[in-house]
């Protein structure tokens, strides 16, 4: 941290700035150089506290605007046969609004683009089925309507250029889907090739020329789409597994962790970077599936999950540039969910919610 004493009181500096060509860009970030390696000065990640949603509810899904003014948790399980469509959007200062509700279903895929965050697909336990509808939400939260090209539940989200994708899915029975959606800016959908196996339980994460998806009903195969939809196939997992979830870090590295293969629990953690290639760094600290992943510049967040026996964990694994981990303070309760996407970013926030509500990690 850097202070300043500003009229005899000392002020922490919370951005800095630099003057290219006259004019003053801020410092994205700050190296040193240790022992001859360059390494990232991080931000701490500190435990703040809880946010309350407006319906409690399980198996709802998350993300964020397109210009990260809000974070978004959306649709969820409330009772038995009752769904519901409530979005909760809690702005930079953690303040709660609710814009219009989507269809009342569960097990959405969350994304977003530079224009839209977005909920797609779904599950109506009460009906049997799925949905292909998209609930698209602006930085002033006025929701607009588009569609998958199927109707499917729990598909990956990720995003890469104007786009954001949806990969993967089910029938919410037994089939499984390879199926990938892109929606652009208008919400004009695309469906460029689809993914290398029909999968569920697989995990999205994207770097800066990628959107990533990896493993999903024990697979080891990962497939990656550049800004022009154009599909590749890097190395695949170092372990086949389900289940898991995906977050990244500074857009240069794509996090994979935990999952399952069957019924043994797995803590490894797959790191992609801009050249896809691969890397292993330290396992998570419990072995665990069906978490959930956040991303942003300072960390890769990895939060609860379950293992077999029916346990739910409150642990939270940080990664950080150099992808070092640590394990801040664990959250208020365990928590779980089948599409692992209860974890989103706004301003300088982190935050994991399930239940009636959600526990948040401060960046800084």
């Amino acid at each position: 941290m850097i202070w300043v004493n500003v009229g005899g009181v000392w002020k922490q500096v919370m951005a800095t700035y630099v003057n290219v060509g006259g004019i003053w860009k801020q410092v994205a970030a700050v190296f040193v150089n240790v022992g001859g390696v360059w390494k990232q000065l991080v931000k701490p990640l500190t435990y703040y506290g809880t946010v309350s949603f407006s319906t409690s509810r399980g198996f709802l899904s998350a993300t964020r605007t397109g210009n990260g003014s809000y974070a978004l948790f959306g649709g969820g399980y409330v009772s038995y046969g009752n769904y519901t469509g409530t979005v909760d959007a809690f702005n930079t200062t953690l303040v709660r609004s609710t814009p219009a509700e989507m269809g009342g279903r569960a097990h959405y895929g969350g994304a977003y683009n530079l224009n839209y965050g977005m909920f797609a697909g779904g599950w109506d336990g009460a009906s049997g089925y799925t949905y292909s509808g998209v609930y698209a939400y602006d930085s002033s939260l006025v929701q607009s309507i588009g569609y998958l090209s199927q109707p499917r539940e729990n598909p990956a989200g990720a995003n890469v250029g104007q786009y954001a994708l949806f990969a993967g899915g089910d029938d919410g029975y037994s089939t499984d889907y390879n199926t990938v959606d892109a929606l652009d800016g208008s919400l004009v959908r695309t469906t460029p090739t689809g993914l290398s196996n029909r999968k569920r339980g697989l995990a999205g994460a994207s770097i800066t020329d990628y959107a990533i998806f990896a493993g999903g009903s024990y697979y080891a195969s990962v497939d990656a789409y550049n800004s022009s939809l154009v599909r590749s196939t890097p190395t695949n997992l170092s372990i086949a597994r389900g289940y898991l979830a995906g977050a990244s870090v500074n857009n240069n590295y794509a996090l994979f962790g935990g999952g399952c293969d069957g019924s043994l629990m797995r803590v490894t953690v797959d790191a992609y970077n801009t050249s896809l290639v691969r890397s292993t760094p330290t396992g998570l600290s419990v072995a665990r599936y069906q978490l959930a992943g956040a991303s942003t510049g300072d960390y890769a967040v990895f939060a609860g999950g379950r293992d077999a026996g029916g346990a739910i964990f409150d642990v939270v694994d940080a990664y950080n540039p150099s992808l070092v981990r640590s394990t801040p303070t664990a959250m208020s309760s365990g928590r779980y969910t089948i599409s692992g996407q209860f974890g989103t970013t706004v301003g300088n926030y982190i935050l994991f919610g399930t239940g009636g509500n959600a526990d948040v990690y401060k960046i800084g």
